[in-house]
């Protein structure tokens, strides 16, 4: 399924004359989902807020007969707004450190900066799936969805597991669907290199470089067709299939069928079992890549270690 959507990867800019722009294309390397996932940039408050309206009743259409009227509804909207939380990736070191390094100190905090935004942007992945229960001060992620958090759930199918758990996750992204807000246009600011003195760990005073590394970034969750889960995949016996999959697709109007679908590399490596498995000629099946042309992105955000779904 081709995506022509705008994605973080193509929103994203460095605000920082030091730092190559197409360094964010690699910067993303370790959060392979935000690479390739819907973004938008926030609309309001300065680029700290995002705005938009979300359907919760539709509006009333159909036949009548000729002569005779019908009763007619409103479509309604729900006015949402998105508080974008500060994703961080400050560097700081001894002074020492960086005076050794063989490019001098503004090489090293560009050297040391990237790793540490690499390492935002994981940790932004993983904020994506879990929300304040991976980090308290980001932002509200899939788990909080109500539409996928229990069994009884519409858009919830149940593997059967119930140890060593993970979940797949098949999204429609866009407009209509699941999308990255980014604020202040997309920037990730990246300041100048400052001295500073801080507390040492021997309680007293030692000087440092610090260089601020920041971006403001939210997550929207759609509506009721945005997302379905598979859950309570376990290490084995309840592990995932192509049929499991199909159940998952299903659970989406025809009109509204999922973009993506997210998982981790052990449930990456239980489908590819479950071909071979099935496989006429015994011989190992490929590396999946998609199922009925919506490809599958493998990313280490999703956990082995969920809380059971009930």
């Amino acid at each position: 399924m081709a995506n022509t959507l705008t994605t973080a990867a193509q929103l994203l800019q460095i605000a920082d004359q030091n730092l190559d722009p197409a360094f964010v294309n690699d910067l993303l390397d370790d959060a392979p989902f935000l690479k390739q996932m819907s973004a938008v940039l926030a609309n309001a408050s300065n680029g700290t807020q995002h705005k938009y309206l979300k359907d919760t009743t539709a509006a009333s259409g159909g036949f009548r007969a000729i002569n005779d009227g019908t009763d007619y509804t409103a479509s309604t909207q729900t006015l949402v707004t998105n508080t974008l939380q500060v994703l961080t990736a400050n560097v700081r070191v001894d002074q020492q450190i960086a005076k050794a390094y063989p490019g001098g100190v503004e090489a090293f905090m560009d050297f040391e900066g990237a790793r540490s935004l690499r390492k935002a942007m994981a940790v932004a992945e993983a904020q994506f799936f879990y929300g304040v229960s991976n980090d308290s001060a980001g932002f509200v992620g899939l788990k909080a969805n109500t539409y996928i958090d229990a069994l009884a759930d519409g858009q919830v199918y149940g593997a059967g597991g119930s140890s060593a758990l993970t979940s797949v996750y098949l999204m429609r992204q866009g407009t209509d669907g699941v999308e990255l807000i980014l604020g202040r246009d997309g920037n990730i600011e990246v300041g100048e290199t400052m001295e500073q003195l801080i507390i040492g760990a021997n309680s007293k005073e030692m000087p440092v470089y610090f260089r601020v590394q920041e971006a403001l970034m939210g997550f929207k969750m759609g509506g009721a067709y945005s997302v379905a889960r598979i859950a309570n995949l376990a290490a084995s016996t309840y592990t995932l299939t192509d049929a499991m999959i199909y159940e998952a697709i299903a659970l989406f109007p025809s009109s509204r069928q999922p973009t993506v679908i997210a998982m981790n590399r052990r449930s990456l490596k239980q489908l590819r079992a479950s071909r071979t498995a099935t496989s006429p000629t015994g011989a190992p099946a490929p590396i999946p890549t998609e199922v009925e042309g919506i490809p599958i992105v493998v990313t280490d955000g999703i956990s082995n270690a969920e809380t059971a779904v009930a």
